[in-house]
């Protein structure tokens, strides 16, 4: 304590000169009874409930009771020195710690003081009378609030340096956990640490700690491994937006080609149309060429039959030329007997045999002729009949070449359709494909922004100081150095 604060307490106590000396004129009076007065007090504080407590041997009444006599007789010497100062800031430190009441220290300061004041008071020795004992009194009680008033500094001294103890304590774990430091517990008194009235506090804040510590060292494992897995899935995504994006352009490529297929489909159609209208046509055709053949047919059937007849007509004239021969023959013999009468008969006879030999040869030509002819026709009728057949055929073919290509249009004709349906949903499926790599590469810098995201969550979580962190980290920085390694 500086000496003008001191100066001002004994101003404001009214401690000056003449009350000091009138304090040493009492400490006489007060060392005979002050036994006595302190054995009633301490009587009275075993006899209460409230107080009794503090004072649980007989050694410890002793020591209380010896250390608060030792202090009065210093009071009463009038001096004021640093021994006094040192023990009433000593008596409030150790109300203090014994976490005495206010109300209970005021009271037995009360308590004292008045029995104090009663011995000083009961004394006429020494005195000069009811005036002068008066004047005392006063002093008297203004003595005891001075001592209460510096007890109590000390009381309050010590709470304050016992806060400002666990004030600095907490500060440096508040600290430690600013910097993400959750290794260190908060000491006990046992550690020069906390002090034992901060207890729950120290507690309190170790048992955060550790619950924190669990807490975030399990949050900083699971960042460690969303981070690992968000870089894998960041990586497969653009893999996936980049594989989208190629099938996309694939699939647009594939859409071009079914729409030209489709057209290609559509022509197609179209034209077997035209030759399946182009095959009914020479089907008709061809129909015709039976009809007229069959006709060719029936005139060779003809020719055949005149032809039979004509051999029928030549054979006729054949024997007609040999009965003329004949005749001719017979008439020769005749003219012969008739002699120089039938020489002019047997002339004619000779040229009616003349002209029968010539239409005999003619016949026989005109039936080499006919015979020719007839196995001309002949060869011709079955070359018509075969013609004839081959036209059918012709024919038959062509109406199932028709019906085929018929069959072939309508299929064709499905499969057009089909392939139109399946072009506006492959032109949608595109649409679709095209949105989707759209929203793939969303996709793909949304968690690329998750990765970064994830790596500073990460980041920050390796800023908490715990055991299993610091392990943690320790096993991470291996395995880098480790992969590392295997690249070279």
């Amino acid at each position: 304590m500086s000496q003008t604060h001191r100066d001002e307490l004994f101003v404001w106590f009214g401690l000056g000169e003449e009350a000091r000396s009138t304090i040493v004129d009492m400490a006489s009076l007060v060392e005979r009874h002050i036994d006595q007065v302190l054995d009633e007090f301490y009587e009275l504080c075993l006899a209460r409930a409230e107080t009794k407590g503090y004072f649980p041997t007989e050694h410890i009444v002793a020591h209380a009771k010896a250390a608060q006599r030792a202090h009065w007789i210093k009071l009463f010497s009038g001096r004021f020195d640093e021994s006094y100062m040192a023990s009433a800031d000593k008596v409030g430190r150790v109300h203090f710690e014994v976490d005495l009441p206010f109300h209970l220290f005021l009271g037995g300061y009360a308590t004292v003081g008045d029995r104090i004041l009663d011995v000083v008071q009961s004394q006429k020795n020494g005195w000069r009378g009811a005036k002068a004992r008066n004047s005392q009194a006063r002093v008297l009680q203004r003595l005891i609030l001075f001592d209460c008033e510096r007890v109590i500094a000390g009381f309050i001294n010590a709470q304050m340096q016992e806060r400002e103890k666990a004030l600095t304590i907490m500060t440096q774990g508040i600290q430690r956990l600013e910097t993400g430091d959750l290794t260190t517990q908060m000491p006990g008194v046992e550690e020069n640490g906390l002090p034992e009235r901060f207890d729950n506090v120290r507690l309190s804040y170790n048992h955060l700690l550790d619950h924190w510590s669990g807490i975030l060292s399990d949050a900083t494992r699971r960042a460690h491994s969303v981070d690992a897995k968000m870089a894998e899935t960041a990586q497969m995504t653009r893999d996936m937006a980049h594989r989208s994006g190629e099938q996309a352009s694939t699939f647009n490529e594939t859409v071009t080609s079914v729409n030209s297929v489709t057209s290609s489909t559509r022509l197609t159609s179209e034209k077997v149309a035209d030759a399946a209208k182009q095959i009914e046509a020479n089907r008709v055709v061809a129909e015709e060429g039976g009809a007229v053949v069959r006709d060719a047919i029936l005139a060779v059937e003809r020719i055949e039959q005149s032809s039979s007849q004509i051999n029928k007509i030549v054979d006729v004239i054949d024997e007609i030329s040999f009965q003329t021969t004949l005749l001719a023959l017979n008439a020769g013999v005749e003219a012969a007997r008739a002699g120089e009468a039938g020489r002019g008969f047997a002339v004619v006879a000779s040229e009616v045999r003349a002209l029968a030999s010539r239409a005999t040869d003619a016949a026989d030509d005109i039936k080499k002729l006919i015979a020719g002819s007839s196995d001309q026709v002949r060869e011709g009728c079955e070359l018509v009949h075969q013609t004839g057949e081959r036209l059918n055929s012709i024919c038959a073919s062509a109406d199932s070449v028709a019906r085929i290509m018929q069959e072939v249009d309508g299929v064709i004709f499905e499969q057009s359709g089909q392939l139109e349906n399946i072009s506006e949903r492959m032109e949608r499926l595109d649409q679709y494909i095209q949105n989707s790599a759209g929203q793939a590469g969303t996709v793909s810098s949304t968690t690329d922004a998750l990765a970064q995201d994830s790596a500073a969550l990460k980041a920050s979580m390796d800023g908490f100081r715990t055991r299993s962190n610091i392990a943690l980290r320790e096993a991470t920085q291996d395995q880098e150095y480790e992969r590392l390694a295997n690249r070279r």
